[in-house]
């Protein structure tokens, strides 16, 4: 069977295919890592990390250099979780590709993956990433050092924008401004990207 023209429907099938045993649909799922439409690619890391592929670890440390910001947040993501050896190296290479993106997806989930390894592994990145470009990903940023370090409020200069105080004053303005695809934060523009192509489509819902 050829593959849905529609990138969507090809997503959809991915998160039905990690619901099924492993030996039904492993090997079909690892083929549509090759999928030519890289928005497919997300749900078929969430779907492979389902079926527990034993290369799962290889294969999101891959992903890592990948040019679509939400696979490599999707990557990454995994990559905290399964905490692999070589991880935390090259989880530090994922962040200076990510230093360039527009949007913030992929430096978000790769300082909450590096956090996963413990401080020793990411307390630096975070330090650095409190003053990111991106107010939002200044915010994840504090938010992390408060686990990894805490009481760091009082030991280092704070930007006035991420003080305690401030965020309580104004919680809106937090990390929370994305929408949320196949376990990954996902910008509002791909968000959009994916509704309009829903509904001509007629197949998938968000």
């Amino acid at each position: 069977m050829e593959p849905d023209s529609q990138w969507t429907v090809r997503s959809a099938l991915a998160d039905v295919l990690g619901t099924l045993p492993p030996n039904v649909a492993l090997e079909r799922t690892r083929s549509m890592l090759r999928d030519e439409d890289r928005r497919v690619v997300p749900s078929v890391l969430n779907a492979l990390a389902r079926l527990k592929a034993p290369d799962m670890a290889n294969v999101a440390l891959s992903q890592l250099k990948e040019p679509d910001f939400v696979v490599r947040a999707t990557a990454a993501r995994i990559v905290g979780e399964l905490k692999p050896q070589g991880g935390v190296e090259a989880l530090h290479e994922a962040l200076k590709l990510a230093g360039a993106d527009a949007a913030i997806d992929a430096r978000a989930a790769i300082l909450s993956a590096l956090a996963e390894y413990g401080a020793a592994a990411a307390t630096a990145d975070v330090k650095n990433a409190l003053s990111d470009k991106d107010w939002a990903v200044r915010v994840h940023a504090a938010t992390l050092l408060r686990k990894l370090e805490p009481g760091f409020e009082q030991i280092y200069s704070m930007p006035s924008d991420l003080s305690t105080s401030t965020m309580k004053s104004d919680p809106g303005r937090s990390l929370v401004r994305t929408s949320t695809l196949a376990g990954v934060p996902v910008s509002a523009s791909r968000t959009a990207a994916l509704g309009a192509a829903t509904r001509g489509a007629g197949a998938v819902g968000c």
